[in-house]
């Protein structure tokens, strides 16, 4: 069963409604009950155009299953893989309706209802979740889950108590990895990258080996505008220790665009954005790159490609913002 689960998300990843259907009617007879049959079947609906059988469906399930539970953790847990499973095909009404019930349920279970909030514009109400919780709960948990909810959305205005709890937590938690890591990326988000950078060192010295931690650390280092020559010291030795990833590329050419070096920085910034799949701030790095040789019209084709791929949903640094509108306004394309 786990291998044709595997086959049916591979199909409906490519939007193969018509294979994917005769296979996901295999995997349901093998495993009725399974959770990836549902969920899988509950992508199908969503790509097949059918969203209004998706709720009698899961509900249908979620009464099935539960009424076969015995304890109060596996009840918990089928209430949030329903809510997830809402929540992948963009039900975020009926999500945030389990994630309630699972919050309900366990006050500690309550990271995916604040999360549900934030993604649902009710800032307040999800901020005000994590300070509740963080009354009760002397772990990193609510911070962590506070930092991710203030990264959804950078224009939000951060409340002083919310400040305070995570200024705490970070005292009071200084070698919690995750916490650092967490609060260092809210950081990036408000535009704070002395404050991200001073604890992405912190988090450096303790893990000086990972990759992601070198990555991110190099792209704050090279936007402060001194410290390029150390930028590119630790994305090379993430290339050493990682390969030739794309995101660790993107962040090598993307520096050595800001160092004036364009021509390596297009042949770099290439690689990366033609992995299949790639981040599409990946094409508009290279974009940025082919606009510096005066490649205009490729680098307008890049640009494009990105916008067509959600490259404004993405997260982006105040400079990519800036320098995003700079090329749309030279190929008047805002």
């Amino acid at each position: 069963a786990s291998h044709l689960a595997v086959f049916v998300r591979f199909l409906l990843e490519q939007n193969d409604t018509e294979r994917s259907k005769q296979w996901l009617k295999k995997l349901e007879e093998a495993s009725p009950d399974a959770i990836v049959a549902v969920s899988l079947r509950t992508r199908w609906l969503h790509l097949a155009g059918k969203d209004d059988e998706i709720e009698p469906l899961v509900e249908a399930y979620a009464e099935r299953i539960d009424a076969k539970l015995k304890t109060d953790e596996e009840k918990q847990n089928l209430m949030a893989a329903i809510g997830q499973i809402y929540a992948q095909v963009e039900k975020s009404e009926a999500a945030q309706r389990w994630f309630e019930k699972l919050a309900d349920a366990s006050g500690e279970r309550f990271a995916p209802l604040a999360l549900s909030l934030a993604r649902r514009g009710q800032m307040d109400e999800a901020v005000q979740l994590c300070l509740e919780a963080a009354a009760k709960d002397e772990t990193t948990r609510p911070a962590i889950v506070l930092a991710n909810v203030l990264i959804s959305d950078p224009t939000y205005q951060v409340p002083a108590e919310a400040r305070e709890m995570i200024d705490q937590a970070v005292i009071k938690h200084a070698a919690d990895l995750p916490l650092l890591m967490s609060v260092a990326n809210f950081h990036v988000t408000q535009d704070s990258p002395n404050e991200a950078i001073a604890l992405y060192e912190q988090i450096e010295r303790q893990r000086p080996r990972d990759p992601i931690v070198l990555n991110n650390l190099a792209t704050l280092l090279a936007e402060t505008g001194n410290r390029t020559k150390e930028a590119l010291d630790y994305i090379e030795r993430a290339i050493s220790i990682a390969g030739p990833r794309a995101a660790l590329l993107d962040t090598q050419g993307t520096i050595l665009l800001r160092m004036g070096e364009a021509e390596k920085a297009a042949k770099v910034l290439e690689t990366a954005a033609s992995e299949q799949n790639a981040d599409p701030r990946y094409r508009f790095h290279y974009a940025l790159a082919l606009a510096a040789l005066n490649s205009d019209s490729r680098a307008k084709d890049e640009l494009q490609a990105a916008l067509n791929d959600d490259l404004e949903k993405q997260i982006l640094t105040a400079e990519d913002q800036q320098q995003l509108e700079d090329l749309r306004r030279k190929f008047g394309m805002l």
